[in-house]
This record gives structure tokens, C-alpha cells and sequence, in this order.
């Protein structure tokens, strides 16, 4: 009797339950809950390190979190497998390189959308310089008048509009 379309004799046994290795396309592959966890924290990781606190972050930080664990396992079978694969005469560089090297493109693309390059966070106006220089800024210390003097000139400066007068 047929089975999958073939003769009994030529049937593949099919994959054991749970089998991960039959899953050939990323659209069919599943995440078991101990990957789950460890995508959870490289997520957590990344809301830390980010400049940026909005949800609209949120898918940003999720596609980098996968993109950052395909990667850390992607490393780890190059690892296992090696650099090259084939006979010694004719080999050839493992296909997973390619696959690296998109991966690679994908993760600074995205840190770039969330803000977490360097000049990107310039851009935005996030000068860490400054950021360091108001980090540092103890109000406390000031006497009272120079607190209300402090807050006189910060109102000043809010109501500007465009370039400032020559003094």
C-alpha cells in the first residue's frame, strides 16, 4: 500500500515526536520554552541598553533579540561543524557564513533603528557628553538663591523662540 505517495519499500520512517531537525524552513520551526527564556533575557538586556523608552520600541527589541540568538547559535554550529565543509581537495567555505553575514547586516540595522549606534544616538540629540555633563549636575549643592536664580534663567531660556538676540 502507498504511502506518502511511494511504494512501502521506498517510505522514509517518519521523524521521531519533537524532532527538530526535520524542520527545514524557519516558518515551520518552533521554539522550545527553555529557547523562549533565554530570548526573554537578551530582550531584557537590550530594553536596558537602549536610549530610547517607548513601546513602539517593542518589536524593534524583539526582532533584535532573535536576531541576536539565531546568531549566538549560528556561531556555535560553525564551531561544531567547522569552517569548511567537503573533501579535502575540494572544499569549500561552510554556506553558514552567508548566513552570518546577513544576520550581522540585520543586527546593526536594527540597533541603528533603536537608536543604540553611536552617531544614530547623536542624531537623535542624545549627545552622550551632555547626558554625562547633567548626570553630574548636583542641584543640592547650589545655595537657595543661586536654585532660584538657576530656575529664573531656565525659564528665560523656554520661552525663546529661534535664535537668540546678540547681548
Amino acid at each position: 500500500m502507498p504511502q506518502n505517495g511511494r511504494k512501502a519499500a521506498n517510505s522514509l520512517v517518519p521523524f521521531a515526536k519533537g524532532n527538530r531537525l526535520a524542520a527545514k524552513h524557519l516558518a515551520y520551526a518552533t521554539f522550545t520554552p527553555a529557547e523562549l527564556e533565554e530570548v526573554g533575557a537578551l530582550e531584557e538586556e537590550i530594553r536596558a541598553l537602549c536610549p530610547v523608552e517607548s513601546p513602539s520600541i517593542e518589536p524593534a527589541v524583539s526582532v533584535l533579540a532573535g536576531l541576536l540568538w539565531r546568531r549566538a547559535k549560528l556561531y556555535a554550529y560553525v564551531e561544531a561543524v567547522g569552517v569548511t565543509r567537503g573533501r579535502a581537495d575540494r572544499a569549500t567555505i561552510n554556506p553558514a557564513f552567508e548566513a552570518l553575514d546577513r544576520l550581522e547586516r540585520q543586527v546593526i540595522e536594527t540597533m541603528r533603528q533603536l537608536a543604540m549606534l553611536p552617531k544614530v544616538a547623536t542624531d537623535l540629540g542624545l549627545s552622550l557628553v551632555k547626558l554625562e555633563s547633567q548626570r553630574r549636575f548636583d542641584r543640592s549643592r547650589l545655595t537657595q538663591a543661586e536654585r532660584v536664580e538657576l530656575d529664573r534663567l531656565l525659564a528665560k531660556s523656554a520661552t525663546y523662540e529661534g535664535e537668540l538676540p546678540d547681548a
